[in-house]
């Protein structure tokens, strides 16, 4: 039932250490959380081969954090490229106006990199392995398409009513929400006991304008994006779903650690063809 939750470091000392590892890497690669830099060294990794040495990432504490070290250090730092790479969230739909326009600069296409972890391949041979079972036997028990479209399914209109929050009332909690406030942990699926529609009813209680800006903001997501929700959803939430889902149809317990780490080694990495591209983009703008 545990969530999947951001560690808390010192601000100034995220701020201050790429200046104390100057010239150890052959490119610069700075993200927001601060927890991520093991996982996105691995996928780095795999995304660049041999072609660059990274031996440290650089996690800034927050989007607002990587935006400043971009207007701080720029394109190039003593003959380095400088990589930024944030998450999608909802920018694209809320707030295109304000996103950076930089080869350099990457907006995930998904809401976060959790997002983009979660595949198939992967969540097979974790099944395989606890129940010790053939191919055929894990793609069965874990049924991955239906579990996904359902819990998207499921989860599109709270976070359309995040997006309601992020837009009209920031000073409000909504992403930032406990996931099992709305996730059954026996399941993994919405629960059954009225609580997201509660917390819409109480919604729209609260801001008469926010059923009809609600559906303003839906119309303006299927005019970019069609019924691609899945790009809506925070990683992180999807996660949480997943473990609680993963141990309902195998009754073992599942490291939520090991979990990640089975999807950072397991997803189709030219999913980042676009990170690759503008590591390896041979002139700087």
């Amino acid at each position: 039932m545990e969530e999947f939750e951001e560690l808390s470091f010192s601000s100034t000392a995220l701020q201050s250490r790429p200046y104390f590892y100057d010239g150890i890497n052959d490119i610069n690669v700075y993200v927001e959380d601060a927890e991520s830099q093991y996982f996105y060294e691995e996928i780095f990794k795999r995304l660049l081969g041999a072609a660059y040495r990274i031996q440290t990432i650089f996690p800034c504490g927050g989007k607002p954090a990587v935006i400043k070290m971009f207007k701080d250090r720029g394109e190039i730092t003593d003959g380095i490229r400088n990589i930024y790479v944030v998450d999608g969230d909802f920018d694209r739909l809320l707030f295109p106006e304000k996103m950076i326009q930089h080869p350099q600069f990457i907006y995930l296409k998904m809401y976060n990199i959790e997002s983009c972890l979660i595949n198939e391949t992967g969540l097979c041979k974790l099944v395989k392995s606890k129940l010790k079972c053939m191919d055929a036997e894990a793609i069965s028990k874990l049924k991955y398409r239906d579990w996904f479209c359902r819990i998207v399914d499921e989860a599109k209109e709270l976070f359309l009513c995040y997006c309601y929050i992020q837009k009209f009332h920031p000073e409000q909690p909504n992403i930032s929400r406990s996931h099992y406030e709305f996730i059954d942990y026996k399941t993994g699926f919405k629960r059954i006991d009225g609580s997201f529609e509660n917390y819409r009813n109480k919604l729209f209680d609260d801001y008469p304008d926010a059923k009809e800006q609600i559906e303003v903001i839906r119309k303006c997501f299927n005019g970019l994006f069609g019924n691609s929700y899945e790009i809506l959803i925070c990683g992180k939430f999807l996660l949480s779903s997943l473990h609680d889902y993963l141990y309902n149809i195998t009754h073992r317990g599942i490291n939520k650690d090991d979990l990640l780490w089975c999807l950072v080694e397991s997803f189709d990495i030219k999913s980042l063809s676009y990170v690759r591209e503008a590591c390896l983009r041979k002139t700087v703008s």
